[in-house]
This record gives C-alpha cells, structure tokens and sequence, in this order.
C-alpha cells in the first residue's frame, strides 16, 4: 500500500482533540490501524501520535511506519505545517486538517481553572486575559499557515458540537473511508451523539473583553468559518 497520513492541528485550548477522536474512530473501523511513533518523536499529550513539529524525521517515521502496516496514519501537531508537508500533499501521502473555533470560546476555556487551579485537560496554561490575547496572536499565523495548504480540511468546531455528521461526513471524504454497508455512517453519527460528553469548561468573558478577541481575531475566525464552508462536501441525499 502507498503510505498515507492525517496531520491535523489543533488549538491550544484542547477543543480540537474531539475532531481527532471523531477522525480515527471511521480510521480504526476500516481497521486503519493507529501505531505509535517511538516515544523521542512525540511530544507529552493525552492525544497519542501528538508531535511537536511536522519535520522531516518525524514524517518520515510515520510514513514508514504507515506503509509497513498496510495503514492510514493520524498525527497531531500544535505547529505550523513543516517545510515537507505541501510537497507530501502533492504527492497524495498526506491529508491536512486545521481544527479552530469562535475565538472567544477559545479564551474562555484557556482561562478556566478548577477549584485546585489547574485549567481544562489539554489547555496551555494562561495567567491572565491579556495572556490568552498573546497566545491567540502566536496561534493566528499558524492558522493561516495551515488554510494556506492545497486541500487542506478545516474543521469548525462549533459546527461539531452543533452536528457532528456534518465532521464525519467531511472527514471520510477526505481520505477515502467507503462504508461498508448502507447506513453505517449514519450509525456511527448516532453512536457518538448519544455517549455522555461533559461540557467543554469555560470561564466567561465580559461583554467587553468578548468584543476585545473578536476585534482582533474576528476576522481570521470569519475566513476560517468561509473555507470550512467552502470544503463541505455535498449533502448526502
């Protein structure tokens, strides 16, 4: 088989990782089978197959591991696509997609902390509101880094916790999972909106300071929301 790879991005509150288990779960039915790359290639992350950059050790480390198993490979990166990864796209070994959200959902979730002060599984750790605004400046470069990528799926999370077999549907799309038998992608969806799924933890914004992020990240959000659109595939019938 020709080796073939998912890197997806996500943002650094941790929302993203829903889109990475909704993605490998229809990989792991087409027994896709999800292989870990040595441990000094990874990064610390619930998430596994979490790498701190796409370069050119860690890909080809994948793409090996890949067409050794006869298997679809999903990473999970925080960074910008490396240097090799649009030239891995031409040749059709890799599957881009960036995961984003509202952003002041985004600076929520990154300011919450249990009653013992530690914030939402998977969230960078922020001090204070201005921080947040920081860190959202390092990350909308990198975003746009990623909508830039030939066919590239960006992957709205907010329309995935509204409609989930919107994600689904787009996702097999993208990397070729047929199902086997009528209905089993409808069965899939039911599956996953009917498992208990805590709410996504959040600190709530002031008016003013929810219309300080969409002041200075609406418009990345509005183009990102644009292309997610735009690479929908069509409604099934």
């Amino acid at each position: 088989m020709t080796p073939l790879l998912t890197a997806s991005w996500v943002p650094p509150d941790g929302s993203g990782m829903e889109a990475v288990v909704l993605l490998r779960r229809p990989l792991r039915k087409a027994r896709q089978e999800q292989i870990a790359l040595p441990e000094a290639l990874l990064m610390r992350s619930p998430m596994p197959n979490t790498v701190p950059q796409l370069d050119s050790e860690r890909l080809a480390a994948a793409l090996g591991l890949s067409a050794l198993r006869d298997t679809v490979l999903s990473l999970v990166t925080p960074a910008p696509p490396g240097d090799d990864v649009p030239q891995l796209i031409a040749r059709g070994l890799l599957r881009p997609q960036v995961c984003f959200r509202d952003p002041v959902g985004i600076v929520a979730t990154l300011r919450w902390r249990d009653p013992r002060g530690r914030p939402a599984r998977s969230a960078a750790m922020v001090a204070s509101f201005e921080d947040a605004l920081s860190l959202l400046d390092q990350v909308a470069p990198v975003v746009e880094a990623w909508l830039a990528l030939p066919e590239v799926l960006p992957l709205d999370l907010d329309v995935l916790a509204e409609d989930p077999g919107r994600t689904v549907r787009a996702l097999m799309a993208q990397i070729g999972i047929v199902q086997e038998k009528p209905g089993e992608t409808a069965g899939f969806i039911l599956d996953w909106t009917q498992r208990p799924r805590e709410p996504r933890p959040a600190a709530p914004l002031s008016s003013a300071e929810a219309e300080a992020v969409r002041a200075r990240f609406g418009a990345l959000h509005a183009r990102f929301v644009a292309a997610a659109e735009a690479a929908e595939p069509p409604a099934e019938a």
